[in-house]
């Protein structure tokens, strides 16, 4: 039987040196496709595919 499992969302802190910012950061073979965010406008985006928060400091 399959439990319904709640995934924790993680907020990951970037600097203007990390941009272009894309997620996942560390790409594996197990993770989602690699999709490119823009976060420069708004400060904070979250990741249509897995729900990572980033967030934008100066």
């Amino acid at each position: 039987m399959l439990e319904n499992k709640k995934i924790s969302k993680q907020e990951i802190v970037i600097t203007r040196a990390d941009l272009p910012l894309s997620c996942p950061i560390n790409q594996t073979w197990a993770g989602h496709p690699k999709i490119y965010l823009d976060i420069k406008e708004k400060k904070k985006i979250t990741c249509p595919y897995c729900g990572n928060i980033y967030k934008l400091i100066d």
